[in-house]
């Protein structure tokens, strides 16, 4: 059986009723009290305290995320990746160009090999290397499982341009170039004095000549400074007799061109002894710094116009120059790279002087 209640709904009652019972009553209504100057500290406080404490506690929690991190790699090492990533030594981007190693810049060889790799991380599946010389297709090779690839080259005579580039079907994925000369001409060579045969007088002797730019001089074993125009000038020490003279250049290609000469060395006359005065204009240098020296050159008291004197510091001659008229002599020339007490000796005809030189940082 069924029992049914009837509920008796209350009727609303009107706010302003509702107030006046309530204050009627000694109840007065809740408002929202006004920020005061303690709440508002109170407030910068806390606020401050989140700022300074979330860093620390992101801290923390990257931590804790680090060392899970591990202990997942120490559980499953198998998920841990095995390649390596090579990145150039120039920068910070991965480049995947093919890298030609230990490429001349100059050669006198017509047939080049060409030691070559891939970085390890562009090797893949169908992936070749073509190569190309001055412009036309040579050959296209497939790297070895650590990216080697060899590949030998018919170079022609001056500059010869080679490109190398990854490849995946037809499209490139890395691209690199680089340039041999081929020369096989020997560098000219003018020894201009001293002539093969002449007698000089002692107990040096001068050896000028002219060679190509960029090409070095070798005067009996000793190796001279070339100017940018390849002139050279060398003195050489001599008793008197019969001296041999072997001049060498040799250009950036290996290339050789060789002069012998032989020449008679007088011994100097009695009673005219000459003496060579060499002057620094700075004794104390760095390495690298500009240097003059002043030379003197006379004998029994007098002045010697237009001897030539050279200028050699350590065992590399740095310059010459010939007196004038006062028998004076400036030869400007830089410092050597290398640290310590070095000899600047200069040479003139039938004397030599010498000076201290200290290069320092």
């Amino acid at each position: 059986m069924k029992v049914h209640r009837d509920v008796a709904r209350r009727a609303p009652v009107p706010r302003e009723r509702y107030r006046a019972v309530a204050r009627s009553a000694g109840l007065a209504p809740r408002l929202r009290r006004a920020l005061g100057p303690l709440d508002a500290v109170i407030l910068l406080a806390a606020v401050a305290f989140v700022l300074l404490a979330s860093p620390m506690v992101g801290g923390v929690i990257g931590a804790g995320v680090a060392d899970v991190g591990v202990r997942l790699g120490e559980l499953f090492p198998a998920n841990a990746g095995t390649g390596t990533i090579e990145l150039p030594g120039s920068g910070g981007t991965v480049s995947a160009r093919p890298v030609a190693d230990a490429l001349p810049d100059y050669t006198r060889d017509e047939r080049l090999q060409l030691d070559g790799r891939v970085p390890s991380f562009a090797i893949a599946e169908g992936r070749r290397v073509t190569v190309m010389l001055n412009a036309a297709l040579v050959t296209t090779v497939t790297p070895d499982a650590k990216g080697a690839f060899t590949v030998r080259l018919a170079l022609r005579e001056g500059t010869n341009s080679i490109d190398l580039a990854l490849v995946a079907g037809a499209e490139v994925i890395a691209t690199s170039r680089y340039s041999v000369v081929l020369d096989r001409q020997p560098p000219q060579l003018t020894v201009a004095t001293p002539a093969d045969g002449a007698t000089l007088d002692g107990p040096t002797v001068a050896v000028q000549g002219r060679t190509e730019a960029g090409a070095a001089i070798v005067v009996n074993g000793r190796t001279v400074v070339v100017g940018p125009d390849g002139a050279f000038t060398e003195a050489v020490s001599a008793p008197a007799g019969s001296l041999a003279l072997t001049v060498t250049a040799r250009d950036p290609a290996g290339n050789e061109t060789t002069k012998k000469s032989t020449v008679t060395v007088k011994a100097p006359a009695a009673g005219g002894d000459v003496t060579v005065q060499v002057t620094l204009d700075q004794t104390r240098v760095k390495p690298g710094a500009s240097v003059t020296a002043q030379v003197v050159v006379s004998a029994n008291g007098a002045t010697r116009a237009n001897e030539l004197v050279t200028i050699s510091v350590g065992v590399v001659t740095v310059g010459s120059a010939r007196t004038d008229a006062a028998g004076v002599a400036s030869v400007t020339f830089t410092a050597p790279s290398t640290e310590g007490d070095l000899a600047v000796v200069v040479l003139a005809s039938s004397a030599s002087g010498r000076a201290t030189l200290t290069v320092a940082k």
